[in-house]
């Protein structure tokens, strides 16, 4: 993406713009991702992508409380109720869960009712801050800052004690690069532009 937006001539960004995309990158990719990241630990993946889910909510009650949003209309509210609801009854039986082989879920719900928080204040400041004029520089910048701080958290936590480079396939080399590039590059560079069109409330009701 660096290389895209050097084409564009779009290549240059202040120093506000890199400590704007740090701050984005930390929430949604360190405290958001690792935060999914570490929940999975203690948690099933789709137990965790229903956790998730609670993100649109998030965000509709941070856009009125910040004010970038007017007051949620009543069919909203109902909405949130009914949104409230429906994670509370499916996360019910998961708290009864017994702990297996040391996951306690309990643990890992509730870090990822904090991480999916983290997450959503990100995207509402994202919305607001100033951010470089090329959104491939943007994105770009983003997840070099993210993925700086997920690397420091990684070698903080003592991780680097387990990883084994020869133990690395071709296959899961190919799938990691996939996941981290391409993928990324699709989802950050659409989800910048999308957001420069599409109102923030309406981009996080259309993931409901």
């Amino acid at each position: 993406m660096f290389a895209i937006a050097w084409s564009q001539g779009t290549y240059k960004a202040s120093w506000a713009n890199w400590r704007v995309s740090l701050i984005v990158g930390a929430c949604l990719l360190l405290g958001g991702n690792g935060g999914v990241t570490i929940a999975e630990k203690y948690i099933d993946s789709g137990l965790a992508a229903l956790i998730v889910a609670i993100v649109p909510i998030y965000i509709v009650i941070l856009g009125w409380a910040t004010g970038t949003a007017p007051r949620p209309a009543p069919i909203v509210w109902l909405g949130l109720v009914g949104g409230f609801a429906g994670v509370g009854f499916l996360l019910g039986p998961a708290l009864r869960f017994p702990s297996n082989g040391g996951r306690h879920p309990a643990i890992g719900m509730s870090i990822l009712l904090v991480s999916s928080f983290i997450w959503s204040a990100g995207s509402l400041y994202s919305r607001s801050a100033k951010h470089a004029p090329s959104p491939f520089l943007t994105a770009a910048q983003q997840m070099l800052c993210g993925g700086l701080l997920l690397l420091l958290a990684g070698i903080v936590t003592g991780e680097l004690r387990n990883f084994y480079p020869r133990s690395i396939s071709m296959l899961s080399l190919a799938s990691a690069l996939n996941l981290d590039v391409v993928a990324r590059f699709i989802h950050l560079s659409d989800n910048y532009w999308s957001c420069g069109w599409i109102h923030r409330l309406h981009l996080a009701a259309s993931s409901l």
